[in-house]
């Protein structure tokens, strides 16, 4: 069961360690480590009770912030919900998913992590008018 480093990144220079993330294989498509992530996220948010909510996609109801947690009264947060959002700004390129040797490319795409890899999500901001 490997533990894998789970960092986010932005475009300007904001760098946030999330939560290790321990997996049952260290190969798995990029579309369940993704889903993994979010699950745990909103599993540990919604155990702890607590008003901030640090996530790889926020809530439809917090404003997103680039340089930190975002802060709400506690309301339960629907998983799947998080889950289908969070695969959708992927497809979208909302952010990109770096690997310790490449970028991934797909959803589907089976990848290998191993104890302690770091894998970054580098959270995009789109151009005005592009």
């Amino acid at each position: 069961m490997p533990s894998v480093r789970m960092i986010d990144e932005t475009t300007l220079g904001g760098r946030f360690e999330a939560p290790a993330l321990e997996l049952e294989s260290g190969r798995l498509a990029v579309r369940d480590l993704i889903s993994l992530r979010v699950r745990a996220e909103i599993r540990r948010y919604n155990n702890d009770r607590k008003a901030t909510f640090y996530g790889l996609v926020q809530p439809a109801d917090i404003k997103s912030l680039i340089d930190g947690p975002s802060k709400r009264s506690f309301r339960p947060i629907d998983a799947d919900k998080q889950v289908d959002v969070a695969l959708k700004a992927f497809r979208e390129q909302r952010f990109v998913v770096l690997l310790p040797d490449r970028q991934a490319e797909d959803l589907d795409e089976v990848i290998t992590l191993g104890e302690g890899d770091e894998v970054s999500f580098l959270r995009l901001v789109p151009l005005v008018g592009g």
